[in-house]
């Protein structure tokens, strides 16, 4: 349980406010709609997802949403600002890869996706904003984690193309849950920043 707890406060790093190393991220007009954007959040209780993955890489993703070379990212996710609650939400691009949350940024995309299938992506996910972050159960059945959100946008992709992911076991809890590394290893995905 105690895994599970640190898993969703987690998903994308900690609150603490210090002066970070820049972060290598791509070009805004490099992005198109639906690409996943990856990151390793700082802090510890970003080291708990990374022990609930065993190591791993990334610790947060959402969905880009980009608009004449100008990018947004709606993910679900502890709130990050004291403005708004936990939930998802659609921020600036520079504000989700800024080194006070980000120490790592991947990008990864469905490579044959039609643009109206990533149009469709973009439009599931927006349409989820305000949903609170979190594991469902019976008191918020619609809540979402940052893997949830994205599995549920890019849902309706081809039998064959779907994004498949392997879920990870909690022992202490019987249940399963996709993981942002488990994420980031399906076939469908491939990396385009870092260039590989």
């Amino acid at each position: 349980m105690i895994m599970l707890a640190w898993f969703l406060v987690a998903c994308q790093g900690d609150r603490s406010v210090t002066t970070r190393p820049s972060v290598a991220v791509p070009a805004e007009e490099l992005l198109r709609d639906g690409m996943l954007i990856f990151r390793k959040g700082q802090g510890v209780a970003a080291g708990a997802v990374h022990i609930a993955q065993a190591g791993g890489t990334w610790t947060h993703v959402g969905v880009v949403a980009a608009v004449d070379g100008h990018a947004t990212v709606v993910h679900a996710v502890p709130a990050e600002r004291t403005d708004r609650d936990d939930g998802v939400v659609e921020d600036p691009f520079a504000f989700f890869v800024d080194p006070e949350r980000a120490s790592l940024v991947g990008v990864f995309d469905v490579e044959n996706a039609s643009r109206a299938v990533r149009v469709g992506v973009v439009e599931r996910a927006r349409a989820r904003i305000g949903a609170p972050f979190g594991i469902p159960d019976d008191r918020t059945p619609d809540a979402l984690t940052c893997t949830d959100l994205v599995l549920d946008a890019w849902a309706n992709l081809p039998e064959g193309e779907r994004l498949d992911p392997p879920r990870t076991a909690f022992p202490t809890t019987g249940a399963t849950y996709v993981l942002p590394d488990d994420l980031a290893h399906v076939p469908a995905l491939h990396q385009v920043w870092p260039p590989p």
